[in-house]
């Protein structure tokens, strides 16, 4: 999908969220506590106002309690997001799903609850209003340390996966990502004063699964949400797009994805 968009709107808490990055992690138990009505509307409302990385691209959001969830291989939580959405050939839809629902992740964070990402959640209603289901975010309440140092995060030193220097790259270095593969580069540029980030998506075998290609989209999406959030708390501008072929940056054994 060829864009160029600015959509450095004012997110809701931007600092906090950003904050959340180097601190945040994944929690897969919880306490049974489900969150209260006050909670659930802040969540709705964060919903409504939380930018999206592709306006033009429809989704839904739904927020169910476990018996809507199939149980095997899945945390109890007392409450699982399901993110719906049209589709695109490109995979645009993925990258936005990614970028949403971190948005949401960090959100949840700063609401004091636990949250984990459900790539192989089976919920009983697998499509709403026409739309498939995407990803699934659970959360709920835990007694575990929702927070920890940045150094206890287990990702790949920048020199591996970024080139350039820019203040961004280390928020998106500590993003998650599926069975914490990380595979992605970062290519920092300035191009007529401006800062630029290349942002490309590692090549993944015909031979694994399609879920992985999917998870990859999606994976790309999360980084490129704390890229999002960087850009804000460097004063940088966020004008995502997505180059054309023949002015596409190239790297072996990657795919261009979008430039920030």
């Amino acid at each position: 999908m060829n864009t160029d968009t600015s959509i450095d709107v004012t997110i809701e808490n931007a600092a906090q969220l950003y904050n959340a990055i180097f601190e945040r992690r994944s929690i897969r138990r919880y306490n049974g506590q489900p969150a209260n009505e006050q909670t659930l509307q802040q969540v709705h409302d964060f919903v409504q106002s939380a930018p999206r990385l592709y306006p033009e691209i429809a989704f839904d959001i739904d927020i169910v309690d476990p018996t809507q969830v199939g149980k095997l291989g899945v945390p109890k939580a007392p409450h699982y997001l399901l993110f719906y959405s049209d589709v695109t050939e490109d995979g645009s839809h993925l990258v936005n799903a990614g970028h949403f629902v971190q948005l949401l992740d960090l959100y949840l964070h700063t609401l004091g609850l636990g949250r984990c990402w459900l790539g192989l959640a089976r919920p009983k209603q697998k499509e709403l209003k026409g739309r498939p289901l995407i990803i699934t975010l659970c959360f709920g309440y835990t007694d575990e340390q929702l927070s920890r140092d940045s150094a206890q995060f287990k990702r790949k030193p920048l020199d591996k996966i970024s080139s350039g220097n820019d203040p961004r790259l280390e928020a998106a270095r500590l993003a998650p990502s599926g069975v914490n593969s990380q595979n992605w580069f970062f290519a920092a540029r300035e191009e007529e004063g401006t800062k630029k980030i290349d942002m490309f998506r590692g090549k993944v075998s015909p031979l694994k699964p399609k879920l992985y290609e999917a998870m990859s989209f999606i994976d790309a999406g999360i980084a490129v949400c704390h890229l999002h959030l960087a850009s804000r708390q460097h004063q940088l501008p966020f004008n995502p797009q997505t180059l054309p072929a023949n002015a596409a940056p190239n790297k072996e054994g990657y795919k261009y994805l979008i430039t920030v």
